[in-house]
């Protein structure tokens, strides 16, 4: 069972790498093929639909999850509860199209909404059906239907490239892929679909439902404000900034971001797989020790190469994308630095967890909200930039503020871990300088020259063994 599942865990991650690149080449066509005010109303449509449909099931899909009995009849409720939802959803989001659109100054987000409001069903359904898919680790298979969603998704991309991409094509292409993979979801488990639809509004389903739920309420609601709070938290630069600036600067804000953040959430969400799991068979020393291993493996070897990346992208980007989305040039270099940080904190966010003080969790991710959206909003009176400027440097220093709780539940000495973090960032810092005093360069010289002096450096830091991990 267990190497089935770790087969199952290694087949997901190689599957996600291929739909990132799959994705990411796709995205750069996207970009190409479409404005930059269309861009950004495509993300906050899929950015309503997906804080509609995360919050709709109010903390159950968490309960399928956790619970280690009862899978088939929880699952049930589950599906009765989302398509009860849904329908509701489908009626809020027909209702306050008008008023989503008001908030984000588009008149064409609000008739998308409308005109495709029948999409946060499916949306919520298919959900559904992923949880219970985690729940009895079908990974591979899982793994497996996401990426025929990718690729066909991205082959009407790339046939309408050369026909005709507009916005509403965009997204209709993009549920479409949705739409198969939830069909191919239900295929695989036809049976109990089956099962579940001869006694789906039963009254004897519902009793069931609500005497679950009453059981299990105070877990609901924690893992609902928790959801929410995340949800909320990770995407809140498109929610504040929608409301501040037209549809044009989210479309800009999420190009930047597409290019920088990839590769890094890919990798933390990994890691944190591994680290999870690990933390929980340790003790406080032992968690001392790996983690100050890894906050040396990341500022010494993996910043450099962050840095590099990102200089690739800043050089080579405009030849793809061309002069049309340079301002979005000047945000990828802003986020790659509270991107750095996110490197350090989200491997081992599930510390808390593991140490059992959730409550601290759910306080930091509160109090980021608040600090952030507090940023963006005094940064957004001296323009869009500031703005995005003032969000940078609260991540940071929330992010920091995130290690020095660590280390205060771990029993480490905050300051002494803070100041050997600031410590191990000069050398990446001393790479920018460097790059920055060979503006007067050639710019693909400047390229070659930095990649050649980041390699000697890993290859001395190798050898003086600052890189390794024992």
């Amino acid at each position: 069972m267990q190497r089935n599942t770790l087969k199952s865990f290694q087949w997901s991650f190689l599957t996600a790498i291929l739909r990132k690149i799959i994705l990411f080449g796709v995205f750069l066509l996207i970009a190409k093929a479409i404005s930059k005010e269309d861009l950004g109303i495509f993300r906050e449509f899929s950015l309503v639909l997906a804080i509609l449909a995360g919050f709709s099931f109010v903390g159950f899909k968490d309960l399928l999850i956790v619970k280690k009995e009862n899978t088939k009849a929880l699952f049930q409720q589950l599906l009765l509860l989302s398509v009860v939802v849904s329908g509701v959803a489908f009626i809020i989001l027909y209702g306050f199209a008008p008023l989503i659109g008001k908030f984000y100054k588009s008149e064409v987000l609000a008739h998308l909404l409308r005109a495709l409001s029948p999409l946060i069903c499916i949306e919520i359904i298919r959900f559904a059906f992923q949880s219970y898919y985690h729940k009895i680790l079908r990974f591979k298979l899982l793994s497996i239907i996401e990426t025929i969603n990718v690729v066909v998704y991205s082959a009407l991309i790339i046939i309408f490239y050369y026909i005709k991409l507009d916005i509403k094509t965009l997204t209709l292409i993009f549920y479409f892929g949705n739409l198969l993979e939830l069909f191919l979801l239900i295929f695989f488990e036809r049976k109990l679909v089956a099962e579940t639809l001869q006694r789906l509004f039963s009254l004897q389903l519902l009793k069931e439902f609500l005497a679950t739920y009453k059981a299990n309420s105070r877990f609901l609601i924690t893992a609902t404000s928790n959801n929410l709070i995340s949800l909320l938290g990770n995407d809140i630069p498109v929610i504040v900034l929608g409301a501040l600036f037209n549809p044009a600067a989210i479309g800009i804000y999420y190009l930047a971001n597409q290019l920088v953040a990839q590769p890094v959430v890919l990798a933390c969400n990994s890691l944190r797989q591994v680290l999870f799991p690990t933390f929980t068979f340790m003790n406080r020393a032992e968690m001392r020790t790996r983690l100050h291993q890894f906050y040396q493996l990341v500022t010494i070897a993996v910043y450099p190469l962050f840095f590099l990346f990102v200089i690739y992208i800043l050089n080579f980007a405009p030849l793809i994308l061309g002069a049309k989305w340079s301002e979005a040039l000047p945000i990828v270099a802003i986020l790659a630095f509270p991107l750095a940080t996110t490197m350090l904190i989200n491997p081992i966010s599930s510390l808390p967890y593991v140490l059992e003080l959730p409550h601290l969790e759910i306080f930091y991710m509160l109090t980021g909200l608040i600090l952030k959206t507090a940023a963006i909003f005094l940064g957004h009176y001296s323009g869009f930039e500031t703005a995005i400027i003032y969000y940078a440097i609260s991540t940071i220093i929330l992010q920091l503020g995130f290690i020095g709780l660590v280390s205060k539940i771990t029993d480490d000495k905050i300051f002494r871990t803070l100041f050997k973090l600031v410590l191990k960032f000069i050398p990446t810092l001393i790479l920018i300088a460097l790059y920055l005093l060979l503006s007067g360069f050639n710019p693909y010289l400047r390229v070659a020259l930095l990649t050649v002096l980041v390699g000697i450096y890993l290859l001395v830091s190798y050898r003086l063994k600052f890189i390794r991990i024992k």
